[in-house]
């Protein structure tokens, strides 16, 4: 009766050391936190104003195709160097983005979904 405890014990541990590998390989938690970090921005510039909804809307789309970007990869069970330096470098162009657009001079301060430059512009006129 050990002997079979033993090996039921034994062979639950062999096949944990040989799932964790592929278990840790999936995981992208940096990429996971940037994502949420990314979203943060784009809902603090939202609200602020900085933001019009327009490109609030643009950006949700590209942290949209990061997410598939992500699927894709981790589909397969692994998530390889060359996979991890593309979604990598698709964050890094995604917070571009987002850094341009929530500095580019276009303000949505009061929260009505139009541009409240083009209203400073036919003021003056």
């Amino acid at each position: 009766m050990n002997r079979i405890r033993a090996t039921a014990v034994a062979a639950t541990l062999l096949s944990a050391f040989l799932v964790a590998p592929t278990w840790a390989q999936t995981e992208t938690p940096r990429f996971d936190q940037r994502q949420a970090n990314q979203e943060q921005r784009i809902d603090r510039a939202t609200s602020t104003g900085s933001l019009t909804e327009r490109e609030a809307a643009r950006l949700e789309k590209g942290q949209d195709r990061l997410d598939k970007m992500e699927d894709k990869a981790t589909a397969d069970g692994t998530v390889t160097k060359k996979e991890r330096a593309r979604l990598e470098h698709g964050a890094d162009v995604q917070s571009r983005h987002i850094a341009r657009q929530a500095h580019d001079g276009q303000r949505d301060r009061n929260q009505d979904g139009k541009n409240d430059r083009r209203q400073v512009r036919k003021n003056k006129q």
